[in-house]
């Protein structure tokens, strides 16, 4: 099965405005800024729920869901390729590993494969990525590898007219404003978050050395608020 590529837009640099200006991005995911209308767009103060934590093997750095998005398959550095089970996302359940023999921080989820591998910094590309079946979702079955692809880590995810992100600090949470999605908050982690994946309410972040973070909001919701603790 031919693994798809992932088209990401070219991401301006964040640009921060004084604590008088509002941050948003527009829906292809370029940052902008407040500069030139800054009353239109208010940033809005909101929380997040913590769910739950699981510490891996190694550093994790990216995240894929199965198709129910009830597994999880973690990116994590020398640790390989990690499998969680997120079905209860108040109680995650390690499930296995997959030593890739290799520092691992890619992963995505394509029909019934899982593909992982190492991308590298400067060219985001690589020459070996390892495929697995997972037509059981919770047992995959390594089958082979392919070659020359590239790809990006998954910084970003959309869901009901939302879009969550992560940064150096933490999560961060934009709501759709037409053509533009405005900032409504965010939540810091105590270590790197590096990708996120959305499941209903619930925010799976591959988050370093602190393993799978999971958060909540009211994504599924009409408000497109986060739920305060």
């Amino acid at each position: 099965m031919k693994l798809r590529y992932i088209l990401v837009a070219s991401i301006l640099p964040f640009l921060y405005i004084g604590c008088d200006s509002s941050t948003y991005i527009d829906t292809d995911g370029r940052y902008l800024t407040s500069l030139s209308s800054s009353k239109n767009f208010d940033s809005v103060s909101s929380e997040i729920e913590f769910v739950s934590q699981i510490n891996l093997e190694g550093n994790a750095v990216d995240i894929a869901l199965s198709k129910d998005k009830n597994v999880a398959y973690i990116a994590s550095g020398e640790g390989g390729l990690e499998v969680v089970d997120v079905s209860d996302p108040y109680h995650p359940r390690y499930i296995e590993s997959f030593d890739l023999y290799e520092y691992t921080n890619y992963v995505e989820v394509d029909g019934n494969r899982v593909y992982a591998a190492y991308v590298t910094e400067n060219t985001r590309a690589y020459m070996d990525i390892k495929s697995f079946d997972i037509s059981n979702p919770t047992a995959p079955i390594y089958v082979g590898s392919n070659i020359n692809k590239s790809t990006v880590a998954h910084y970003q995810d959309k869901s009901n007219g939302v879009l969550v992100e992560v940064d150096d600090d933490g999560v961060v949470l934009y709501r759709s404003g037409g053509d533009r999605y405005i900032e409504a908050g965010r939540y810091n982690l105590g270590d790197h978050a590096y990708a996120v994946r959305l499941k209903g309410d619930f925010i799976l972040v591959a988050n370093g050395r602190d393993g799978l973070t999971i958060l909540r909001s009211d994504i599924a919701g009409s408000s497109g608020r986060f739920i305060s603790n």
